[in-house]
C-alpha cells in the first residue's frame, strides 16, 4: 500500500466490522487522508498532529462520533510441531499416562484455539535400525491441524511406549520435525510463528549421536533465527537437553518432575503452557485499505478487552518507554500494529481480545 496516495472520497473507512455511519469529509471523520503522518517518536510533537493538544480530545474510541470502523485485531498464527517421546523408558514412573494426560488437555483446550499443531512420536522401532535416520520423521504421525483437536489424544492413546525398549534418536527425531517445520513455513505458514517442541525423558541413545546432544545442538542452531526449538526434559539427570534449548534460541530446557504422577502431570502442563505463551505473537497486521484510498496512521486506536474483563483504551508509545500501550511496526509506512512490554505479557497470560478503531485522532501516551 503506498501510503502518499491521496484518498479518493470524503469519508472513507475499512470495513471490517461494526461500521458506523459517516456523512462529509470533515476533519476526523476519516480514518484515510493525504500524506497522513504516524506518531511522532518523541510522543509530543504538535507538527505531527498528536501531543498535548490531542489529548484535550479524548474521548473513547469505541464510542466516539469520529469513529468509522472498528476490526478485530488477528496476531499472527502460531504453528507448533512437537516431537513427542514414546521410548521404552517413557513407561516408568507413570509418566506415559501423566505426561499423555497433560498433553491431551492441552490438544484439546479451548485456550489453543487459533493454534496449529502437528506431532510426530519418536522412535519408530517397527522399522529399526532405520529408525536412526531423519526420513522416519519427516511425516508426522498427525500432521498440522487446527487446535482444539482430539487427533492427538486418540494418536497416543493408539501407542505406547514398549517396555524393554530402549534408544532416544534425538537428532533424527529433531532433525524430522525440522523439516516438517520448514515445509510449513514455506507453505501454509508463510506469515507465521513455527516453532519446534521436543518432549523427551532421555538424552540420545544407541544412534550415531549416542551420548552427544552436539549434533541435535547444530540443527536447533542452524535454524533457531526461524524456528526455535523448545526441549521439555521429563526426568532427572537431563541437563545436557538445556544445550540443545539454547543452541534453539530458547536459554534452556523445561524441566518435568518424575516419581509423582500427579506433578509430572501438572509439571508438564505448565511447561507446555509456557511454550504456548512464549510464541503466541503480540504484533497485529492492520487492514489493507481499499483500492484509491490510504490509511491515516493518526487517526487508528488500540483498545484491550481481557478474558472477562472490559475494554482498555491503550496509549500509542513509540518508544515504549512506559513499557505499556503499542506501537508501530515501522513509523514511516506501518503495515503491523505491536504491544508493549506489560501489555504484550497481560494479552498472552489473560488472554482477550484486541481492537482497532479507526476515525479518531490517536491517544499518544504522556510524556513524563
Amino acid at each position: 500500500m503506498n501510503l502518499a496516495k491521496i484518498i479518493a472520497s470524503g469519508c472513507a473507512s475499512i470495513v471490517v466490522s461494526s461500521l458506523v455511519a459517516c456523512s462529509g469529509g470533515g476533519a476526523g471523520s476519516a480514518p484515510f487522508e493525504q500524506d497522513s503522518p504516524a506518531p511522532s517518536s518523541d510522543n509530543s510533537a504538535p507538527g505531527a498532529g498528536f501531543g498535548q493538544g490531542d489529548q484535550s480530545n479524548k474521548p473513547p474510541p469505541g464510542s466516539a462520533a469520529c469513529v468509522t470502523s472498528t476490526a478485530t485485531a488477528t496476531a499472527k498464527p502460531v504453528y507448533l510441531v512437537f516431537a513427542y517421546d514414546q521410548s521404552g523408558s517413557m513407561s516408568l514412573d507413570g509418566k506415559w499416562a501423566a505426561a499423555g494426560i497433560a498433553m491431551k488437555s492441552f490438544f484439546s483446550s479451548a485456550n489453543v484455539k487459533g493454534i496449529h499443531a502437528a506431532m510426530t512420536l519418536f522412535p519408530k522401532y517397527e522399522s529399526y535400525p532405520a529408525f536412526c535416520s531423519e526420513a522416519e520423521y519427516t511425516a508426522p504421525d498427525v500432521a498440522v491441524t487446527d487446535l482444539p483437536s482430539a487427533q492427538f489424544g486418540a494418536a497416543l492413546d493408539a501407542t505406547a511406549p514398549q517396555a524393554g525398549k530402549g534408544g532416544t534418536p534425538t537428532m533424527a527425531a529433531l532433525s524430522g520435525a525440522m523439516t516438517y517445520a520448514q515445509q510449513l513455513q514455506k507453505t501454509v505458514a508463510k506469515n507465521a510463528t513455527v516453532a519446534v517442541v521436543m518432549v523427551t525423558d532421555g538424552v540420545p541413545e544407541v544412534c550415531s549421536d549416542k551420548g552427544d546432544v552436539g549434533p541435535a545442538s547444530l540443527i536447533a542452531f542452524t535454524n533457531a533465527a526461524t524456528i526455535p526449538t523448545y526441549i521439555v526434559g521429563v526426568g532427572s539427570d537431563l541437563a545436557n537437553l538445556n544445550q540443545i534449548a539454547a543452541a534453539g534460541g530458547t536459554k534452556q530446557a523445561l524441566m518435568v518432575s518424575v516419581g509423582d504422577p500427579t506433578k509430572t502431570q501438572t509439571d508438564l502442563s505448565a511447561a507446555i503452557n509456557t511454550i504456548k505463551v512464549a510464541a503466541v505473537s503480540c504484533d497485529y497486521a492492520i487492514p489493507s485499505a481499499p483500492d484509491g484510498e490510504t490509511l491515516d496512521p493518526s487517526k487508528l486506536n488500540v483498545q484491550y478487552t481481557p478474558t472477562g474483563g472490559v475494554a482498555q483504551d491503550l496509549d500509542f508509545d513509540a518508544t515504549c518507554a512506559s513499557g505499556s500501550g503499542w506501537h508501530y511496526d515501522d513509523a514511516n509506512h506501518p503495515t503491523r500494529i505491536v504491544a508493549c512490554g506489560t501489555t504484550c505479557s497481560s494479552i498472552k497470560n489473560v488472554g482477550g481480545k484486541v481492537d482497532m478503531v479507526f476515525g479518531c485522532a490517536t491517544h499518544v501516551a504522556p510524556v513524563k
